[in-house]
């Protein structure tokens, strides 16, 4: 019977989650926008925002507040190959033979 109770509880955190994401994207589509555009990180931190009051359990009210210490993710390069099966990072990338790299898709990441 517990299991079910915890089960309930997430499947409930999970569509509450969806619907809170769904309504600042709503929300944030009639409204002009900001002039600069807050990074990804600092969206998610304000869906968490959004959510503490909804949330009752204490392992997800830590969980919730742990990501007040997620970093900044910096922006990176990947190199990826045609057909999207593999990927390199900048370091594998400078050590692969010329002929394989000029194949490779070069790609910016960031939060």
């Amino acid at each position: 019977m517990a299991s079910l109770v915890n089960m309930k509880t997430r499947l409930m955190l999970a569509a509450l989650a969806l619907f809170v994401s769904a309504a600042l994207v709503h929300a944030q589509g009639s409204t002009p926008a900001p002039a600069a555009k807050p990074s990804r990180l600092e969206r998610f931190r304000e869906e968490v925002a959004a959510m503490q009051p909804l949330v009752t359990q204490p392992l997800t009210r830590r969980f919730l507040a742990a990501t007040s210490e997620l970093p900044h993710v910096t922006t990176r390069t990947i190199y990826r190959d045609s057909a999207r099966t593999r990927a390199w990072s900048a370091r594998e990338y400078a050590a692969l033979p010329e002929t394989l790299r000029a194949r490779l898709v070069p790609r910016e990441l960031d939060e």
